[in-house]
């Protein structure tokens, strides 16, 4: 908790909140509305490209007026100072947003997963709201790429064991050799805080970048991938 290789962009921040158990919590963004925030990895870029697998759990808290937007992981090439919407606008051409929709704008899920690859979504918003309420339940989100296009998605409710299974998605990531990982989140008119409580992965670093280890975010931890 607390780690200096995360990056904070806009309203992220590290949060001690009594109010939720466990207190300590990464924030995306608290529960007032027009928050917008980004917590990118610093330590290292990463070859997605390549095969990875990554997880991480979050929390929506504090919801008021029917909750807010909600909040995604990246990867892109655009680096640390990125400050993006969930669905990965200004991330550049090349980008891949895994999202969990809280919102519905329109022909939208109130609670679902979106995938969105280089700007376009990758087939239709899966209802997450079979799985249980978007607030207070802790969510699992459990990621894998095989190199070659192929990318799954499960989302568990850690409270039930209610999970999505491991939905098959069509993700050209072949441009995808320097990329930048971490989260957004964002609010409108309503509110919701978007809290990361856990992540881990594996991933092939870049040449010459450090090791992915040891991010220290309460059971966040990273582990290299060889290559080939």
């Amino acid at each position: 908790w607390g780690t200096s290789e995360i990056t904070g962009v806009g309203q992220a921040s590290w949060a001690n909140d009594g109010g939720v158990a466990p207190p300590n919590r990464l924030r995306l963004t608290n529960n007032s509305g027009a928050q917008r925030g980004n917590a990118w990895y610093n330590a290292a870029t990463v070859e997605a490209n390549a095969a990875w697998n990554a997880e991480f759990t979050f929390q929506i808290t504090y919801e008021h007026s029917g909750g807010a937007d909600g909040l995604a992981f990246h990867l892109h090439e655009i680096g640390i100072g990125a400050d993006t919407w969930i669905e990965g606008q200004g991330l550049g051409a090349n980008f891949l947003s895994v999202v969990i929709d809280t919102w519905n704008n329109g022909g939208e899920c109130d609670f679902g997963l979106k995938i969105v690859n280089d700007g376009a979504d990758v087939g239709n918003c899966h209802d997450l709201s079979g799985l249980g309420s978007v607030a207070d339940d802790v969510y699992q989100v459990v990621m894998a790429y095989d190199g070659n296009g192929a990318l799954t998605v499960d989302v568990i409710n850690t409270a039930t064991s209610n999970s999505t299974g491991a939905l098959g998605f069509a993700a050209d990531l072949s441009t995808l050799n320097n990329a930048t990982f971490g989260w957004s989140a964002h609010t409108g008119g309503a509110g919701e805080n978007h809290d990361i409580r856990t992540m881990s992965g594996t991933f092939v670093p870049e040449p010459g970048t450090a090791l992915l280890v040891g991010l220290g975010l309460a059971g966040l931890s990273l582990g290299r991938r060889a290559r080939g």
